[in-house]
Formats: structure tokens, C-alpha cells, sequence
């Protein structure tokens, strides 16, 4: 006789197998990954990204070590500029990136539609889903490879680090009292 919370378990383990669970994670993946592109911006002529006014991320140390971009250099700026609409610009800044980005809001949006439908609309056989993630695989290696070239190197600043204030050309607010890392002051 098996014990009931085992048995709990194991319809648990069951109900986790079925396309309502498999919608539920997508929206939720989905909801997390739009909301903390949104909530951290980027800064006009730096590598730093801010959460309102703190500092997030310290830029990738392997560009810094080698001069050049590592395999995910630009990917969490590619989700930033993603996630507000610039689409040339994500894709500028790191291709794989992009359209993982997307992907993972197409599947939420695909996941929000099955749970209002009740049903399990645009099935997706398995062959499908291993080859688009393979060949996502071979995009984001080819683009490191790529890099490692001199080619697709990362979009130039467009504004020296020096002259940089913080919510600069886009339209965030300013942190007090901040300066950008190597900011010789005045």
C-alpha cells in the first residue's frame, strides 16, 4: 500500500506531463522573462544596464580580458531592446539572444491561448521542437564563431562613456548622484 502523500506525488508528477502544465510554465516563463527585460534599461555609450537607478551587471568580462565579445555578449541587451519594440536593434546586439527572446513570448502568448481555450491549439510534434531548439543551438555557437572572426562584433557606443548621464536618449529617469564606471569626472 503506497502512502498518500506519494500518491499525491505521483498525480502531481502526471498532471506535470499534460499541455495545461506545460501552458501554465510557458505563461509564467513568459511573464518573467518580458518583465525583467522591461524593468532593466540600458544607458547610450555604456555596456551598464540600471534597475531605476542601481547599477545591474558589470558588463562581460571576457570582452574586457580578450577584446572581444564571448558567446553571450549582448544578450541581455538584445532581451532589453527586445522588449521595447527595437527589434533591429536586439538582433544587432545578439541574434540568438533575440530570437530566444521571442520565442519564449510567442510560447506564453501560445500558452495564454490554450488555457483560455481549454484545449491544446497548434500542437507542436516533438521532432519540431528538438529541431528548432537545435538549430537555435547551432545560430548561437555560429554567432560566437562568428565573433571570435571580427565578424557581427557588437553595435559601436554611439556616445563616449565620459559623457554619458544616466537615462541619456532614452527617457529614463536620472539616478542621483551616479557616476559610470571609468568616469574621469570634472
Amino acid at each position: 500500500m503506497t502512502h498518500p502523500v506519494e500518491r499525491a506525488l505521483n498525480r502531481f508528477g502526471l498532471w506535470l506531463i499534460t499541455w495545461p502544465a506545460r501552458a501554465w510554465f510557458a505563461l509564467a516563463l513568459a511573464a518573467v522573462v518580458v518583465t525583467a527585460s522591461i524593468v532593466v534599461h540600458p544607458v547610450a555609450g555604456t555596456e551598464q544596464l540600471y534597475i531605476g537607478s542601481m547599477p545591474f551587471g558589470d558588463g562581460c568580462s571576457y570582452r574586457r580580458l580578450y577584446g572581444v565579445g564571448c558567446y553571450n555578449c549582448g544578450m541581455t541587451r538584445s532581451w532589453v531592446f527586445a522588449a521595447r519594440g527595437q527589434v533591429f536593434q536586439a538582433f544587432a546586439y545578439n541574434a540568438a539572444g533575440a530570437s530566444l527572446f521571442y520565442g519564449i513570448a510567442f510560447s506564453g502568448l501560445l500558452g495564454l491561448v490554450r488555457l483560455i481555450r481549454r484545449r491544446c491549439v497548434l500542437p507542436v510534434p516533438w521532432p519540431v521542437l528538438l529541431g528548432g531548439a537545435g538549430a537555435w543551438v547551432v545560430v548561437w555557437l555560429g554567432l560566437f564563431g562568428a565573433r571570435q572572426l571580427g565578424a557581427f562584433a557588437l553595435p559601436p557606443d554611439p556616445v563616449a562613456p565620459s559623457d554619458v548621464q544616466v537615462g541619456d536618449d532614452l527617457g529614463f529617469p536620472q539616478p542621483l548622484e551616479h557616476q559610470h564606471p571609468g568616469h574621469q569626472g570634472g
